[in-house]
């Protein structure tokens, strides 16, 4: 305290100015960290979310495609099964169709 004394006015208002400013910061140093915290979570989750959409997106081409795929495959699996689509590629073979009923055979 006798030190204090002995110094000029201007000198004590620097050191308890000082003082203060570095009480006032070491007591929002949590807040400004917990608020920096906060934005790069929620940077964080933008990121996380666009990914997502993109990935989303890029599925439900797929999915359209694949599915478009598979209806010209199921219509050409449903034309290539027609009795005379099958009767032309049988004839290449030299097969014919038989003009008699099936037997039906029954075990006594």
């Amino acid at each position: 305290m006798a030190t204090a004394v002995n110094r000029p006015k201007q000198q004590q208002n620097k050191a308890t100015a000082s003082l203060n400013v570095k009480k006032v910061f070491s007591g929002w140093m949590g807040y400004f960290t917990m608020v920096a915290v906060c934005g790069l979570v929620y940077i964080a989750n933008l990121h996380y979310a666009d990914r997502n959409i993109r990935t989303l997106n890029r599925l439900r081409k797929e999915v359209a495609e694949l599915r478009a795929e598979y209806t010209i495959l199921r219509a050409q699996f449903i034309t290539s099964n027609k009795r005379g689509v099958i009767k032309a590629k049988v004839s290449q073979l030299g097969l014919v169709e038989s003009n008699t009923p099936a037997y039906d055979l029954k075990a006594e």
